[in-house]
Formats: C-alpha cells, structure tokens, sequence
C-alpha cells in the first residue's frame, strides 16, 4: 500500500521569503559555528581512541555531572544534511558537508575501534559505555551519569540515517554501514532481554522508528525485531480506541512513540518484503499502529494544544482541556514552562507523517499554525539560538539558549527545523502538486516537467500569486505529459477563497480541504486570494483567557522591553523566562458588555502596518487596553508579551473571583523557595538531586508522582535559606509516608480527605528543622502499604 502523498527532495524547493531565507541563514550560521569533532570528544574516548579536539563541549554535553551526552551530534548531523541539500551556495554546502564528513568518518573510527576491543558489542557507538543501557534495562548497574541514554543514541542513528538519504556518494554510504552495524547491536541486545518493560521506563525517544526506517531501507528483518522492543503496544492500543490516557505522561517522550508506531504501518504496508514471515494476527493488527497515531494527534490537537500549535507544562500532558490552569495558575516559575520547543517539531514530524499516508488536509493545517506561530517564534533574529519554553501566560519574554554552553533537546531540534523550513510547503501526489505552505517559494517538479513559482507575503497581503512554467530540459517529465493537477490547501481560517486563472475569476472546485485546478499547462497564472480576518480563541476551562488570531498568524501585545538574558534556572541546565508581576494581564470591558459577544464582533481593529509591512492591530472597546499593540508573535522579540489575556466586564463576579485566585496565588508563590511537582525520572527530579531505592514515578488524578515500595525510599535536596516549613502534598488513598529531614527529623504523614481540595490532593505543613541553605527530604513508607508523593516544597512567609 503505496503513501497518498510524498515529500519533494529538499532540492527541489527554494524559498525566496525573506523571513524563511534569513532564519534558515541564521541556522545555516549556527551549524558551521559548531565542530563535529567536539561532539565527537566523549565518542573516541569510549572507543579508547585519543579525541582530536583539546576539550568537548559542555551543558547537556558534558561527562562530569548529570547529561543527555551524545544526542547533539545527531541533531547536527540530521541539520547538516538537510541544510547541504537546500543550499544553493556551493561554498556553504560545501563547508556544511565537510562537517557532515567529519561526523560520520569520526562516528566510523569510533566502531571499528570499539568493536575491535568489545567484539562481542561489534558495531555499537556511543558516547558512553554500555553499562548505562544495562541499567534502564534493569540488568546491571553503571556509575555513568547519563540519563537517557537511549533516548541520546536515538538522536545519532536519527542523524546517520538522515545524511545516507540526503548526501550521496560515499559519505552517505557509510552513513548507511555504521547505522546498519549499529542497528544489528542494538538487536543482538534487546533479543536477550527476559522481558523488555524495564527498558521502556525510560525515555528512548523514536528508537522504534529510526529501527523501521532502517529496516525499510536494508530489509534485515532483525532489525523489525529489534524495533518491536521500543513498541508501546498497550499504549497503542488504547489510543488507537480514542482513550485519552496522555495526563500526566512527559510529552515529548510520547510523540515520538507514536511517530514510530505510525513507521511501523508505513514501512511493513509499503515495502511488503518488510513484513515477511508476520504471522496472520500481526498483519491484521498493522492499522491499531495507524489507528493509534491518527487519534493521539486528534487528541493532542483537541484537548492538549495551545492556539500556537504548541502544548505541554513542565514537559508533561495534563488533564485535558485544562490549558488555562496549567498556564496561568502554575505559579510564577511554572507558568514560565510551557509550550516546550521539541514537542512542537515532533508534532509537526508527526502531522507530515499523517499527512503523506492520508492526504488529509487538516494535517497540513497544523503544520501552517505549528510553523508560523511556535516554530519560527522559537529563534532568535540576531543570535540565531531557539528557545525551550514559550510561555501562554503574559508578563514573560523568550529565552534562548546560549551557543556552546547548554545544547539543550530544543537546541538540536532547533538545528533540524531551520534547516527544513521549506519541507512541508508542497506535497505530490499522484495526479499532480499539492501547494500547502504560503510562502514566497519555487518547487521544481521534474518528473512533471514543470516548475511552480509562488510570490505574496501573508498576512500582509491576502493574496498568493502562483505562476507555472515548463521546466527546461524536461527529461524527467511523464510520457506524453501536458497539463497537471494543482491542488490549493484551502486554510481552515479562510471561509471563501477567491480564485482567478489568467486574470479571469473562477468558481474554485473544492475537494476537501483543496481547491482542485485541472490540466494546469506552463504559462498559467493563477491568483488566489485568501481573505483573513481576527478571530478570538478562548481556552476551553476559562473562556475569559483569550488569545488572538489573524489569519494564519498568532497575535501578541507588547508589554514592554525585557533583558532577553534575565532568566531563572529550571531542569538540568534549562533557563525560563522571569515574571514582570506589574505587566498587564487583563483586557476590562464596560459593565454590562458581555465578553462573548466582544470576543465574536471585532474585538481588535487593525492599524496602520509598520513600515516593514507587518501587520498591527489594537483592541477597542476597553476601558483600559486600547493602548497595546498587537503585532504577530513570530516577530515578538527583546520584551514581554501577552499571547493570552483576560477579557473580562467590569466588577463582573467571575472578575472578581479571578482576582481573588490571583492574590492567593501570587501570596503562594511569594512565600515558596523551592518546590518540586513534576516526577519525572529526568530532568526535573535529577535538578532535586533525587536518589531512590524500590521507587518509580506514575501518575494519578492527572498528576505526576513518586512512589516507594515497602523497603524502598526516595530523596530530594531542596533550597531552603529563608523557609521555616516543608509541604508534602499526598492524597487521602496514599500510604503514610515517613519524612526525614536532613537525616535526623522525622514525621508520620498520612493523607486526610477532610482537608483535600477539589482535585483529591492534601499539602500537609512540616516544620524545618533549622535554617540551613538546602535540606534533604528523605521518603519512606511507614507501614507495609507503599507511599506516593505528589508535590514537595519549601517555603516561609509571604
């Protein structure tokens, strides 16, 4: 079963927006700034071989304290090769090869050496020794300090396979040997585990898919083996029923699980050789893979996603259809956290995916909102560096990462959508060319013979004009080819395209989300106009916290000047944003306006563009907001901003009540020194410096947790200078939990459902026992039912 749609080489596309040709410029810089062989460092020493370079790089790079080491490689190398194939400056592709060189050859010496010395291990690479994967397998123990390491040979299988399908010759052939060799290790490994469920504790990233892409590839139907280790088949399962089971699980964990389930379908369906030897049941079962994917994206999209494309707080789903409370009503330092940057570009991996297999426009949809709006906001116009978190919540401003010293996930993930802005603008398909993306581009389709050229800069303009010419020479074109399909996304903000062949207006034929124009020859000019308008998008737990739209483009208030470097430290070496407590994050309308009825007529009234076309706008009808200026969010740099604000009518009783949660909160916040709500075996807990025994995390009630077993405990450090208490927040149904502080204070806890809030969950109040500067909270059960702990904090007075 062949794909509906495929994706033209990156060759075939130049992008001749100004916007997309400066950020993929600023990334393209970006990349040749950095050294493969620096990321190379910690592989030679694990192969036993010297390191070419004095030193390596450093943050989530490092080897002398908690890392993700290794994964920055393969995001540069996936960049690499994806920006060479773009580039049409030979000098540039050049350089950007000579580096993708160095990486593979360096990535090659590295296991031959290793499987020299290990030969039992033949063609295993990596930056750390293989007792890490011993130890989240469950079958043996390791003093590496890495922390997923799967997850980190992921991202370098994902950058070899990327650089043998996008540079020829014998770069992209050993790309290929080490990645076969490597896939085949992975194999000999997980094929002698008693059972794999240790394993998938944790985070692998899209080992399964990079395995079956592999397998599509050589047809070694070991490696369909070893991919089935890192398949999910539960959590497929239940997706694929429509269940929501997402609150509570880290988000970008999940996304890529079900990328690979969806490779799973494509690869066994559309190379049959792949699935030989399935027995009768495992074929049958190949749509609960396709299934599982279409209804987590539908899910995503539906309860989980912000009006930027965006979700997640703290990296983590929650429940659904509680947006606002998790970014507005998470405190100062968790409001900062949402919108993580990776999660965005696996979701966009993911649509395209859909995309290709269903020809469903909807997917194309997303990829627009995803693009424009959290994915071109996530770099930034000088330093070229991206963010982590995007905050919803207003009175924050972007933080970017530094260029040697953090290589965060978003960091890499980065690297790889600015090297491929102009993958998802056009699609082909069968009869013809799908134009889904407007943007100021040319696509050569050579097997049609034929080149389409697209000029107009939305939204400042509403009109996209395409111009289609015959390609010179025309070798690869069809047999007997004259005229082609186009087919026109028609975008789910715009209600009535308007359409015109050569001047003339025409009726546009629409099939689904497409307008269809028939037998297209070279020389035709084809205007299409797609009116915008602003539209109000409410979070669905409280309508009065509103963003805006214009057209395709997200809108936010600028809510003044902003230090980009004035940050606070979350995770392992994460930077977020810090709060303006005095910036405005209310929109008051007249008593007796309803908001409802604001939001639906013209709640923004278009001003003057700036005098570089940028469209801008202002609200009207405020009593105390018609001064700001709204100006699309992409372009929101250096400030604070309002993505989200309240609408709300003067003295109404939901104003006030929200003013009353606001002081409550804002007293919480102001009296907590450190606190701990998200468990997550990685990066939030390991910033708590946690240590366990007999304890694993999960999640209840929609919220995270860690949990002991009888004979089992767990520990956190936590600031402490200035707080007096310790909070630990259980529920009713918890076990009771001892809680020894610093080693030598002890309490009994126990949950009471008298004292629960609405959600089921009891913060219970410990004295400290003196006034260090951190202290160790250590947890235990108190009797022989197992504890859980939900939150943990420390704090003072307000």
């Amino acid at each position: 079963m062949a794909a509906v749609l495929s994706t033209p080489h990156p060759t075939a596309v130049r992008l001749d927006d100004p916007l997309l040709v400066a950020a993929t410029d600023r990334g393209r810089a970006y990349l040749l700034s950095l050294d493969a062989e620096r990321f190379l460092f910690e592989f030679y020493r694990v192969a036993g071989l010297p390191p070419t370079t004095p030193e390596g790089y450093g943050g989530w790079e490092r080897s002398d304290a908690v890392n993700f080491r290794g994964h920055t490689l393969g995001h540069h190398l996936s960049a690499l090769a994806a920006s060479a194939a773009s580039c049409r400056d030979d000098t540039t592709r050049q350089a950007l090869l000579a580096q993708v060189r160095a990486g593979v050859l360096g990535l090659e010496r590295c296991q031959e050496a290793y499987a020299a010395a290990h030969p039992g291990s033949a063609g295993y690479v990596s930056a750390f020794r293989e007792s890490a994967l011993d130890q989240v397998q469950g079958t043996g123990e390791s003093d590496e300090n890495v922390l997923v390491p799967w997850y980190d040979l992921h991202k370098v299988l994902a950058g070899l396979l990327d650089v043998h399908a996008l540079v020829d010759g014998r770069t992209g052939a050993r790309a290929l040997r080490v990645a076969t060799a490597f896939g085949l290790a992975v194999h000999r490994r997980v094929v002698a585990l008693d059972s794999r469920q240790v394993l998938l504790r944790t985070e692998y990233g899209g080992m399964n898919e990079a395995l079956y892409r592999l397998l599509a590839v050589t047809g070694d139907l070991r490696l369909r083996e070893a991919a089935e280790a890192f398949d999910e088949v539960d959590l497929f399962r239940e997706l694929a029923a429509g269940r929501d089971v997402l609150p509570g699980r880290h988000a970008n964990t999940t996304i890529p699980k079900l990328i690979g389930a969806l490779a799973r379908y494509r690869v066994l369906t559309e190379h049959p050789h792949t699935a030989a030897g399935l027995t009768d049941d495992a074929r049958a079962d190949l749509p609960t893979y396709r299934a599982a994917a279409e209804q987590f994206f539908d899910i995503v999209l539906r309860d989980h996603t912000y009006v930027t494309g965006a979700n997640s707080q703290a990296e983590h789903f929650h429940a659904p259809g509680t947006l606002y409370e998790r970014a507005a009503r998470q405190g100062v330092r968790g409001n900062a956290e949402t919108a993580e940057t990776c999660n965005t570009y696996n979701m966009r991996r993911l649509a395209r995916a859909l995309y290709e297999t269903t020809g469903e426009s909807r997917y194309a949809d997303y990829d627009e909102l995803a693009l424009r709006n959290h994915i071109l906001a996530s770099q930034h116009p000088e330093r070229g560096t991206t963010t982590y978190f995007n905050a919803m919540a207003p009175g924050y401003h972007k933080v970017v990462h530094t260029p040697e010293t953090e290589f965060w996930c978003c960091t890499g993930t980065g690297m790889e959508s600015f090297a491929g802005l102009g993958a998802t603008l056009y699609a082909l398909d069968a009869e013809g060319v799908r134009v889904d993306g407007f943007h100021p581009s040319t696509l050569d389709a050579a097997g049609l013979g034929m080149r389409v050229v697209q000029e107009g800069l939305l939204p400042a303009s509403d009109t996209v004009t395409l111009r289609v010419e015959a390609l010179e020479p025309a070798a690869d074109a069809r047999p007997g080819q004259t005229g082609v399909t186009l087919r026109l996304r028609v975008p789910d903000w715009c209600a009535r395209p308007e359409l015109a062949l050569d001047g003339a207006a025409v009726t546009p034929e629409r099939d689904g989300g497409h307008v269809v124009l028939r037998d297209v020859r070279p020389g035709t000019t084809i205007t299409y106009r797609l009116p915008a308008r602003v539209t109000a998008h409410p979070t669905g737990d409280e309508p009065s916290f509103v963003a805006f739209r214009y057209g395709p483009v997200v809108l936010s208030a600028g809510l003044g000047p902003a230090d980009v470097d004035a940050c606070e430290p979350t995770g392992i070496l994460v930077r977020i944003s810090d709060h303006d407590p005095h910036a405005r994050d209310v929109l008051t309308l007249p008593a007796g306006t309803p908001v409802a009825a604001h939001l639906a007529g013209a709640p923004l009234r278009r001003l003057p563009d700036a005098a570089d076309g940028t469209v801008r706008f202002a609200p009207h009808g405020t009593l105390d907001g018609d001064d700001l200026v709204y100006a699309p969010h992409h372009l929101r740099w250096d400030e604070r901003y309002a993505i989200y604000l309240h609408v709300e009518e003067q003295g109404s009783p939901a104003a006030r009540a929200r003013a009353d949660r606001a002081a409550q909160e804002r007293r919480r916040a102001a009296a907590t020194v450190d606190e701990l709500t998200v468990f997550d075996g990685n990066n939030f807990e390991n910033a708590k410096a946690v240590r366990a025994e007999r304890s694993a995390v999960g999640v209840l009630a929609g919220r995270t947790h860690r949990a002991a077993e009888p004979g089992g405990w767990f520990a956190y450090t936590l600031d402490a200078e200035g707080a007096t208490s310790l909070g630990l927040t259980l529920r009713p149904e918890d076990g009771p939990v001892t809680v020894t502080l610093d080693g030598a204070v002890t309490h009994r806890v126990a949950g009471d459902a008298r004292h629960a809030d609405p959600d089921g969950f009891v913060e219970f109040d410990l004295p400290l026992p003196g006034t260090g500067r951190r202290v160790e909270v250590r947890c235990e059960p108190a009797t022989d039912v197992p504890c859980r702990v939900h939150g943990v904090r420390t704090f003072g007075d307000a």
